[in-house]
């Protein structure tokens, strides 16, 4: 009797382990998918917005203008930067559980994506703010608005995306850990 409960004792450990891995709560290739349909239209709301902005005609400082023109041509940059991104985070989206041992995305591959949008969410903010108090009510200022609301409601859902994937990752990891 005893050597049947070790047995079975024994076997629950091997075996738990891995069942529990499969219940980390890892997003979902919708959840996944989801986040980068909002990723891709704040990108489009920012370029879209970025096209109508002439900085030059703000009654600003030329100080100011030098460095908000320089942020708006480093936005556009990581912006382009992040079209790139996002389609190879689709690629491997499109290709989780076609690939063997694909089906989930990397932790890595979100973090640097979140880092990027973070800092085009914010630099967005603030050339719309200075589009506001420099350009008064117009079109660029609307635009930038909008697209500020776009960036950063991605951003948002970006980050809990983020937050799940790591949460799962860092239980896989624990459990990895209690079994040695």
């Amino acid at each position: 009797m005893r050597m049947r409960l070790l047995a079975v004792g024994l076997a629950l450990l091997i075996w738990a382990p891995h069942v529990q891995g499969q219940f980390a709560d890892y997003p979902t290739k919708k959840e996944i998918s989801g986040v980068l349909q909002d990723v891709d239209y704040a990108l489009r709301r920012f370029e879209e917005a970025s096209s109508q902005v002439s900085i030059r005609r703000w009654r600003a400082p030329n100080e100011l203008i030098q460095g908000l023109e320089s942020l708006l041509e480093s936005l556009r940059g990581t912006a382009r930067r992040m079209k790139g991104r996002t389609e190879s985070i689709h690629t491997k989206v499109r290709n989780m559980e076609v690939i063997e041992g694909s089906d989930r995305l990397s932790g890595f591959d979100l973090f640097m994506l979140y880092q990027d949008w973070t800092a085009l969410s914010f630099g967005v903010g603030s050339l719309a703010v200075q589009a506001d108090l420099f350009r008064g009510e117009n079109s660029e200022g609307a635009a930038l608005m909008g697209a500020r609301v776009a960036t950063h409601t991605a951003n948002s859902k970006l980050f809990r995306l983020l937050q799940k994937q790591l949460l799962a990752e860092e239980l896989e990891l624990r459990i990895c850990r209690d079994t040695r």
